[in-house]
């Protein structure tokens, strides 16, 4: 596959060793009017792995990475505005952030990959699923939702009262400020991913039966962030999707769990219909 020109190569500091050991390429690709950043570990089946929203890919995903890099070869990806990568004047959408994926699958010429997704994430993959399944091989999707109307009230309540100060030091911190290249852009993000949240997506659950790519929806058993029948009707509505909920965690069974989540993950890549 060609690389889009309109991508380019800003940073690569290292390669994966052909011994084993998890020594990753870290990048940057000029998209649009931002900069996305991306680490790859690991060596095996490409896994794409996509964080939550004002999340990034190094936080959410440090528990699981050491469990699934001696197995495949983990794209861990910072969605636009987000992370490591530079603020977008654009606003956020979900059809926009799955294009940026496509992008840069193009770029690094891979032509199918597996996503697991988390939160914003699990949306990105599946809407991947829906616009672009011949770029597919597995969709593992943790507390997604398919309409906005599949929010929790405490969650809608939070969304309403977020700003810099209300959404926790600590969070802040660990999510956006410590790494961004922007972190003055912190408050523009709050407002731009809170109306993103209220009004997206918009998916019916007839627009799931169309999906024919295999899922793999996971959630916990709080419902405090997408309610537990909003996840049941997903699941039920995608054909043959598996369904699972992880116990004692809200929203981040992928951070308070990370064994139990990627024992759900690997028993599922690796069942006999993962063809790439």
């Amino acid at each position: 596959m060609h690389r889009l020109l309109s991508i380019i190569i800003v940073l690569t500091i290292a390669s994966c060793t052909s011994n084993g050991h998890d020594s990753p390429v870290r990048g940057y690709v000029e998209i649009d009017d931002f900069e996305m950043y991306y680490e790859i570990h690991g060596a095996g089946d490409p896994v794409l792995m996509l964080h939550g929203g004002t999340g990034h890919g190094e936080g959410a995903w440090s528990g699981i990475r050491p469990l699934l890099a001696p197995n495949y070869q983990l794209i861990i990806v910072d969605s636009r505005s987000q992370g490591r990568s530079s603020h977008s004047s654009k606003s956020l959408s979900y059809d926009l952030m799955t294009t940026d994926v496509v992008k840069l699958m193009d770029y690094l010429e891979i032509e199918r990959a597996h996503v697991i997704g988390a939160s914003d994430g699990g949306i990105i993959g599946l809407n991947l699923a829906m616009k672009y399944p011949d770029r597919l091989g597995k969709v593992v999707a943790y507390g997604a939702n398919f309409h906005f109307d599949g929010l929790a009230q405490e969650n809608i309540d939070w969304i309403h009262q977020m700003t810099p100060e209300t959404y926790g030091e600590e969070d802040a911190k660990a999510n956006y400020l410590d790494v961004s290249p922007n972190p003055e852009k912190f408050a523009d993000l709050l407002d731009d991913i809170g109306d993103l949240w209220l009004s997206s997506p918009i998916w019916t659950v007839a627009d799931l039966g169309e999906i024919d790519t295999p899922v793999f929806i996971i959630d916990d058993t709080l419902g405090q962030a997408i309610r537990i029948e909003h996840t049941e009707t997903m699941a039920a509505a995608i054909p043959g999707a598996r369904l699972a909920f992880i116990d004692d965690t809200n929203h981040l069974a992928y951070l308070d769990h990370p064994e139990e989540f990627a024992e759900l993950v690997i028993e599922f890549l690796t069942e006999a219909d993962a063809i790439f």
